[in-house]
This record gives structure tokens, C-alpha cells and sequence, in this order.
């Protein structure tokens, strides 16, 4: 790799918070292309959540995550429901024991 190409990765991958999810239309607007986001995947530095979702190499990913990156980067207006919402208030103590699924709720398409 060539100097910009290095100090461009070390800029974002000392901006990058521990922890958090980058959309595709976040890199783009933090100025990276989809041949640099490639090429960052390819020699192990980020790695794929899913379509358009990225994480630092080896960085541990908690579900609130997932959320922000729906929230605050793509701007969808979603929320959280059902039992994990419960839980979140500290009401946990009226939900049965055991797995929690995590509903999101927002506005129907048409």
C-alpha cells in the first residue's frame, strides 16, 4: 500500500469507535470508495456484518450497535419493541425467564 492509501486507513481506523457498526453510506461520506472499502476487507482490516455493514477486524459487536447504525446513519425511523424494550426500562422482572428477541417497529411501507 502506498503512504496516502496507509495514513488514509490509519485515520479511519483510529476514528472508528470500538464497538460500532459503519455503513457503506458512512465510509462513502467519511470519503472512502468502494474499491478502498474492498480493499480494506480483502487484506483483513474490516471485516463484512452483512449488506452495506462493517466492523473493525476483531472488534466484539453488541446488538445497540446495530441499532445506531439504523438509526443515526441511515436514518430510519425504528424503535425498539416487545420484551427487549421491557427489559431496557428495568421491568425485566415481569418478563419469563429466558431468550429476549429483539423487535424493531417503524413505519409501514407502502
Amino acid at each position: 500500500m502506498g503512504v496516502g492509501i496507509t495514513n488514509k486507513l490509519n485515520i479511519l481506523l483510529n476514528e472508528w469507535p470500538v464497538g460500532e457498526i459503519y455503513s457503506t453510506a458512512l465510509l462513502h461520506k467519511k470519503g472512502y470508495s468502494d474499491q478502498q472499502i474492498k480493499n480494506y476487507l480483502d487484506a483483513g482490516w474490516i471485516e463484512r456484518l452483512g449488506i452495506g455493514a462493517y466492523k473493525k477486524a476483531n472488534d466484539q459487536i453488541e446488538w445497540p450497535a446495530g441499532l445506531l447504525v439504523l438509526q443515526e446513519q441511515l436514518k430510519l425511523p425504528v424503535h425498539i419493541g416487545g420484551k427487549a424494550a421491557l427489559a431496557l426500562l428495568g421491568k425485566s422482572q415481569y418478563l419469563e425467564l429466558g431468550e429476549i428477541n429483539l423487535i424493531l417497529y417503524g413505519p409501514k411501507n407502502d
